[in-house]
C-alpha cells in the first residue's frame, strides 16, 4: 500500500489563488495486476467517465458542481 494508516483519510481545506477550481478525487483500489484480462481500470474509467443522461457527470453540472470530469 503505497499510503500509511495515519496518511488516509485527510479533509484537507486550500485557499485558490486563481479564478480555477479544481478537485481531484484519488482512492486505493485493490490491485488488479493479476485480472488484467477483465479490463477492470478501463471499466471503472468507463463508469466514471460517462456523460449520458442520470451519469455522475450530468447529476454534478445539473447542479452547478462541474462542468467536466474525466478518470484514468
Amino acid at each position: 500500500m503505497p499510503y500509511l494508516p495515519e496518511q488516509l483519510g485527510k479533509l484537507v481545506r486550500i485557499q485558490s489563488i486563481k479564478d480555477e477550481y479544481i478537485m481531484e478525487f484519488f482512492w486505493l483500489v485493490e490491485p488488479l495486476k493479476g485480472q488484467y484480462k477483465k479490463h477492470l481500470d478501463e471499466y471503472i474509467s468507463h463508469i466514471l467517465g460517462h456523460e449520458g443522461e442520470q451519469s455522475l457527470l450530468y447529476m454534478l453540472k445539473r447542479n452547478g458542481m462541474a462542468s467536466s470530469i474525466s478518470s484514468w
